[in-house]
């Protein structure tokens, strides 16, 4: 339904279609279920990850498949926090070393994503796999002040963008830094 301009999004009635909603999956994370043609959203969670929501998904007389990467929760305070907003992310391009933790914070009133351009985000097929730090990512839509974590343990350059808006875009830069001593050679 659209109210404004924005779309509201209601739970789905599945039980006037003998289904259950929400679905609890088996250990490999399979689902399935039937909805009547319309534009749905994922909504998903799982205890010790990082809540997952997905973009509008068009539903007509095809099965949909949406894999959803999720990341694990991380117990500790990021070192570096990126903005996102409606001018992109601030700052667009950052230098950090192995094991940063990197936070997305959106502060706009605009759902705004993470989403890895290289490396791309995979998918281990049926099987639950945990993202690794040097996988791509997918933060999922994050609504005003919500934010979404990443540690990078792998050096690399990773870029970025906001499926929201493809234009905006962001670079992450993972190296060792080497600090050499200064010495100073006596002129006199």
């Amino acid at each position: 339904m659209l109210t404004g301009g924005a779309a509201i999004y209601t739970l789905w009635n599945a039980a006037d279609h003998g289904q259950i909603n929400p679905q609890t999956t088996a250990a490999d994370g399979y689902f399935s279920f039937y909805t009547l043609p319309g534009t749905y959203q994922l909504e998903v969670s799982k205890a010790d990850y990082q809540p997952y929501r997905s973009w509008e998904l068009a539903v007509t007389d095809e099965p949909v498949h949406y894999d959803v990467p999720l990341t694990p929760e991380l117990s500790v305070t990021p070192n570096y926090t990126i903005t996102l907003g409606a001018g992109g992310f601030n700052p667009p391009i950052l230098t950090v070393t192995p094991g940063t933790v990197i936070a997305w914070l959106n502060t706009n009133a605009g759902s705004h994503t993470t989403t890895s351009i290289t490396p791309t985000v995979s998918y281990g097929g049926a099987a639950p796999t945990m993202l690794v730090s040097s996988q791509g990512w997918d933060s999922g839509l994050l609504a005003m002040s919500a934010s979404y974590q990443r540690q990078l343990d792998t050096p690399g350059i990773y870029t970025y963008y906001d499926y929201e808006n493809p234009d905006h875009t962001g670079i992450l830069i993972v190296e060792y830094q080497i600090y050499l001593p200064l010495v100073l050679r006596d002129s006199s």
